[in-house]
């Protein structure tokens, strides 16, 4: 068993050798400053999609029960045709026409 030993040309030659590269610069898109109403506006539906989900139909059901109480035949109908639009959509994966019903407001 012998040991070779390294000529000294080649450490000096590793000392010799360039700095590495510097990293390259980060990309960073520009921020959009948005207005507080609506970074607000944001936040509040994104809580309200994730944390309550069954806050609007909440919302729909309240509308319709001031309408019922105030009589209002056009806001009954229109409440009705959004609450049926939204439990048909999730019933079913296509889109059915509501105006080929048998009932009639």
């Amino acid at each position: 068993m012998s040991l070779q030993q390294v000529p000294s040309s080649s450490s000096s030659s590793l000392s010799r050798s360039q700095p590495p590269a510097p990293p390259p610069p980060v990309f960073r898109p520009s921020a959009d400053v948005l207005e507080e109403e609506v970074y607000e506006e944001g936040v509040r539906r994104i809580i309200e999609r994730d944390f309550f989900p069954g806050l609007s139909l909440l919302r729909a059901q309240k509308d319709y029960l001031d309408a019922l109480e105030n009589n209002d035949l056009h806001k009954l109908k229109e409440i009705t045709l959004q609450l049926a639009q939204r439990t048909m959509s999730r019933q079913f994966p296509f889109n059915i026409p509501f105006n080929r019903f048998p009932f009639q407001f």
